[in-house]
């Protein structure tokens, strides 16, 4: 599959002249520079063009490096594969301001939010017709997403997107851009590569509002007291930690694994999860223990910590960081990941078996999402 390896990497900063042409979606066509020509050079200025222009709607300050790792052409029709590395900052200068989060305070007639004053203090006269509960489990939601988003304001971030392009060549050896297909890798998965970039405003805030409704209307999953804390940040943080992007077989490199604990080349998914959710402090019980079959199988994992309250069902939007995202073969679990970012606006993962470092995802039919209960 990796006949050739050819590695470009480009650095060109070239933010200020996107937005000067106006390319604010992303772009059907790279014009290359006078004096580079080649199909890799083509592809390379198509995948820095697309990165850029794709995650320009809701984030500043974006480079990107293009690594061309795999090519091939048959005749004008050219294949590639590109691990492209992002690094890039919120737009959002306050929690307030993320339209998930204004979303959630329109539906309460809010617009800002003090998380050191209660809900209720807050609240204006017209809104103030909740139960206890209600106001309890909407201030703890506002409470903790404040609290992990605030970490994300004005700090840049670096995702890896593994990214396949089918096209053709034109005469001149340029990529002829409207023939472009992009997919992006989701585990062995290739899907559209569009799905990862961030949605419109609009969408993301009805996002908020139909999530803050649930939770006054009653709908929403409440808490249980617990006997354990659970920090999601620090089990996200293990995960990114432990792992790299790995592109050339056997897709994985042990110098990033923690050698406190024993590991798995051929399928070491779910260790690595439990590895995390070990260091964000979740406790271990007769059954969920290292090195146990609850620890380092899917089909005995998954349906344990359901069955004993550690894990509540969550959705693709409200999966946070330090949850789990499970990937399904025709009815069948087959592999696990942390999630380690959801800013609310592109939501990022980490994981084992084939190495994945803050790789992207979408909301694909086939996947579960859980979180940790009380987190």
């Amino acid at each position: 599959m990796r006949k050739t390896s050819i590695i470009r990497k480009i650095q060109i900063c070239l933010i200020a002249v996107l937005v000067m042409v106006g390319m604010a979606v992303p772009c059907h066509a790279a014009d290359l520079s006078a004096g580079e020509t080649g199909p890799s050079t083509a592809v390379s200025q198509y995948l820095y063009d697309w990165t850029v222009t794709g995650y320009a709607s809701a984030y500043k300050d974006i480079t990107a490096t293009v690594d061309v790792y795999s090519l091939s052409t048959v005749g004008s029709e050219i294949t590639a594969q590109a691990l492209v590395a992002v690094t890039m900052t919120l737009k959002d200068k306050s929690v307030s301001e993320i339209p998930a989060i204004r979303g959630m305070l329109s539906a309460l007639g809010m617009t800002q939010y003090d998380p050191s004053v209660s809900l209720a203090a807050q609240l204006p006269a017209s809104e103030t017709g909740q139960t206890k509960q209600q106001l309890a489990e909407a201030e703890a939601q506002l409470k903790d997403w404040y609290k992990e988003l605030s970490e994300y304001i004005n700090k840049p971030f670096t995702g890896n997107l593994m990214l396949t392009l089918k096209g053709k060549l034109m005469l001149d050896g340029r990529l002829d851009g409207l023939s472009v297909q992009l997919f992006i890798a989701d585990g062995n998965d290739l899907v559209p590569a569009e799905s990862v970039l961030p949605r419109p405003v609009p969408e993301r805030q009805q996002d908020g509002v139909n999530h803050m409704n649930e939770i006054v209307q009653g709908t929403a999953i409440s808490r249980t007291p617990l006997s354990y804390t659970y920090n999601r940040i620090t089990a996200s943080n293990y995960a990114d930690q432990y792992t790299s992007t790995v592109t050339a077989s056997p897709y994985y490199n042990t110098s990033y694994w923690n050698t406190a604990y024993s590991w798995y080349t051929g399928g070491d998914c779910v260790n690595y999860v439990s590895q995390a959710l070990t260091a964000g402090g979740l406790p271990h019980d007769s059954y969920w223990k290292p090195y146990t079959n609850y620890w380092l199988s899917l089909s005995y994992f998954l349906p344990h910590m359901t069955s004993v309250g550690y894990f509540v069902a969550s959705d693709y939007t409200w999966a946070n960081a330090g949850a789990v995202r499970v990937f399904v073969e025709n009815g069948v679990n087959t592999h696990i990941v942390m999630i380690t970012r959801n800013d609310l606006t592109t939501r990022w993962y980490s994981g084992h078996t084939n190495d994945e470092k803050q790789a992207p995802y979408s909301n694909q039919a086939n996947r579960l999402y859980y979180k940790v209960a009380g987190s």
